[in-house]
This record gives structure tokens, C-alpha cells and sequence, in this order.
């Protein structure tokens, strides 16, 4: 596939306009005519050398017609055969922080709209009685980890739940409902202080720094201490997003160009080296098949040659991405 290739064209022929395959057909006429650029989509820099942004985004659209619910059943499904697209490609894709996924929302329905209205006729679809419908649902909890969850009152089981109200906004021409902008909320309670038990940061009694540039050896941190800092900035969104984009990415660029390509770390690993005497070391981010983000820290003491602790840590990214 080409960075050229429009992936909804491309799928459209694969069936025959036919009384079986009338709803499919249907689905992919209107799809061919939603016009989507990188502009509207928010991200200029590609993911990878294989697919564009738009490509990606697509491809993601389509995945509720084919019951396809995430990445990782799409890797399983007949789609992953037409298309080839990494898993962690697309779970990439739904990480990144500055994507206006509510104003893609209200993009594409709206052109939705227009384009039935061409179908139907500007006539008839005048006549058509149209309500904007305000709907408010509970979504419970429901996997193991779940950021920012908190409790909120559910209107149906008449009690407090653990998990988030979704608050959307449709439009409805009595025959065709979409969804044109949502949003979800927590309830705080009455005392927002975080109570903690005692300091829960670092003990300056184990660790030293010496100076800032991290090249003198009276500089003493341990890994643990660096994953805590790194979690740290993951969870404050006025250092991640900066830090992310600085870290080098494995196999594509700065001083992990050359490292762990064709392996599953390819591109899932963020991460900055360190080295000096007797010292190698990579600390930063990577993303697993499942979509999760880790942080690490990789601290290789006492190596003659800095070759075999490097080919180490790849190893170890490569597990953790596996």
C-alpha cells in the first residue's frame, strides 16, 4: 500500500453492488464522500514511513462496520489482510495528546448530512422534522486500570457508580441520528484535598546530583528513582507532552536511529541514553501490544564494552513491547 492509496476507494472495491452486499455498499458511498485532511485531524508528522496520518485515522473509522472493537482484535481480522498496518501503529495514533477528536466528530457529521440531503432531495429533506437530542449516560467501569475515574451518580440504578457520565449532543432528522459533540465528567467530592499518608516522594538519602549535565560521577540515582520521575511527568500534562517529543524514537531518529529495528521495539520505544565510564543507560517510555504505556529505567554498571549492555537494554524493550 502507498502513502497515496485512499483506503475507503480501496476497500469499495473489494464488493460487488449487489442485493448481498447492499449495506456495506451503502456505508462506503457515504464514507467516500467525508473528506478528512491532516489540518482538521490536528497532526502534520507521520507515524511511520508507511502510512499517513490520514491513512491511519481511515482506517480506524472502519472499524465498526467490520466489528472490529480495538487494535488488537484488528490484528485478528480480515481487515489486517487488506491493509498493512502494525496494531501499535494505531494505538500510537489514539495516544497522541493534541488531536481534536470533537471537532473531527463534528466535521464528518456534517458532512454526513449534506450528503444525505443530496441523496434524498433538498425538498423532502426540508420537510423532514429535525431535533437536536441532549443525552446523558453512565459508563461504568469495566476494565482493570482506568485513569481519572471517579465516582458519579447513575440516574438508572438510582445510586453512585464507579466510572465517568458521558454528556452527548445529536441531531435527528427522524429518520438519521449523529452523534455532533460529547464529553466526559467525574464528579468530584466535597473535599478535594488529596489526603496522603506521610511524604511519599523520594528520600534525599538515596540519591545525589552533583550537577545538572549528569556527567559527573558523584551523580547517584537509581532506577526506581528515575521510573518515579518519569511516571511523574506522564501524569502532568505541562511536562509529558514536551518530554515525549524530545526523547529520541527507536530506530527512527536521534541517538537510537540505529537501534532495535525490526523488532517489536521499533518505534514503540522513546526513550534518552546515558554513558560514561563504565556506565550505560536508557530510561523513557515504550508502548505494549495492548496499548499501554510504560515507563522505564535501564542502568548497566561496570560494562567494558558499551556494546553488550546496549544490545541489553534492546532486549529488554523488546519484551516489554512484545
Amino acid at each position: 500500500m502507498r502513502k497515496g492509496t485512499n483506503i475507503i476507494s480501496e476497500l469499495s472495491g473489494f464488493f460487488k453492488e449487489n442485493d448481498e452486499n447492499r449495506a456495506i455498499y451503502s456505508i462506503m458511498n457515504v464514507l467516500n464522500h467525508i473528506r478528512i485532511n491532516e489540518k482538521q485531524i490536528g497532526v502534520h508528522k507521520n507515524p511511520n514511513c508507511k502510512m499517513t496520518i490520514k491513512q491511519v485515522f481511515s482506517l480506524l473509522v472502519i472499524f465498526p462496520f467490520f466489528m472490529v472493537k480495538n487494535p488488537n482484535n484488528y490484528a485478528k481480522s480480515a481487515l489486517s489482510s487488506m491493509f498493512d498496518c502494525h496494531r501499535n501503529m494505531l494505538y500510537r495514533f489514539m495516544q497522541l495528546d493534541n488531536i481534536d477528536w470533537r471537532r473531527i466528530i463534528y466535521s464528518i457529521n456534517s458532512q454526513i448530512w449534506k450528503t444525505i440531503r443530496n441523496k434524498v432531495g433538498a425538498e423532502e429533506y426540508t420537510g423532514r422534522i429535525r431535533t437536536l437530542i441532549i443525552d446523558d449516560t453512565d459508563l461504568e467501569k469495566t476494565g482493570t486500570h482506568i485513569e481519572a475515574i471517579g465516582k458519579v451518580f447513575s440516574h438508572v440504578k438510582m445510586k453512585q457508580v464507579l466510572g465517568f457520565k458521558g454528556l452527548f449532543a445529536c441531531f435527528s432528522d427522524g429518520k438519521t441520528q449523529s452523534m455532533i459533540d460529547m464529553s466526559l465528567h467525574g464528579e468530584e467530592g466535597k473535599d478535594k484535598t488529596p489526603k496522603r499518608k506521610g511524604n511519599r516522594g523520594p528520600k534525599p538519602k538515596r540519591y545525589n546530583i552533583a550537577d545538572g549535565s549528569g556527567l559527573s560521577l558523584y551523580n547517584y540515582v537509581s532506577p526506581m528513582l528515575e521510573v518515579m520521575f518519569l511516571r511523574y511527568a506522564y501524569r502532568n500534562e505541562n511536562i509529558y507532552p514536551h518530554l515525549l517529543h524530545a526523547l529520541p524514537i527507536a530506530g527512527f531518529d536521534g541517538t537510537l536511529k540505529s537501534r532495535m529495528k525490526h523488532t517489536d521495539a521499533f518505534e514503540n520505544v522513546r526513550a534518552k541514553t546515558g554513558t560514561v565510564t563504565c556506565v550505560s543507560s536508557l530510561a523513557g517510555y515504550c508502548t505494549a501490544q495492548n496499548g499501554h504505556r510504560l515507563c522505564f529505567s535501564i542502568i548497566n554498571q561496570g560494562v567494558i564494552h558499551s556494546s553488550n549492555a546496549r544490545h541489553f537494554q534492546d532486549r529488554v524493550c523488546n519484551a516489554m513491547c512484545q
